[in-house]
Parts: C-alpha cells; structure tokens; sequence
C-alpha cells in the first residue's frame, strides 16, 4: 500500500508495501519495536521489509539483517 517510516500497527499487510523500519508479533508492532529481528510467523514473499528477503522465507528463525 505504501511506504512505512519506522513502524506501524496492527494488521498491516506488509507483504503490499515496503516498510523501512522494524516490527514484532506477526502483523502488531503496537508492544515495541525490533530493530534487525522479527517475532511469530511472518510471510515476506511479495514484499521488502528492511532490505530483501527470498521468498517463501522464515523470518521466525531469529535476527536477520
């Protein structure tokens, strides 16, 4: 949907947009921000979020930066 400065809240499809910041516990960032490390199952397959990702790939494995 657009670019993201930082982090955003709950429910947010990141998977349309590019977001340039940090997030945790799946869609909800609304408990803190995680700089480089992502929380809960998370799908990056269509979208960039802090760099590039592969598809398909598991962010729940820990930090990726």
């Amino acid at each position: 949907m657009g670019d993201v400065a930082g982090s955003y809240s709950s429910e947010y499809d990141v998977t349309m947009g590019e977001v340039a910041g940090s997030y945790s516990s799946e869609y909800d960032v609304t408990m803190g921000e995680v700089a480089g490390s992502y929380s809960s199952e998370y799908d990056v397959t269509m979208g960039e979020v802090a760099g590039s990702y592969s598809s398909e790939y598991d962010v729940t494995m820990g930090e990726v930066t």
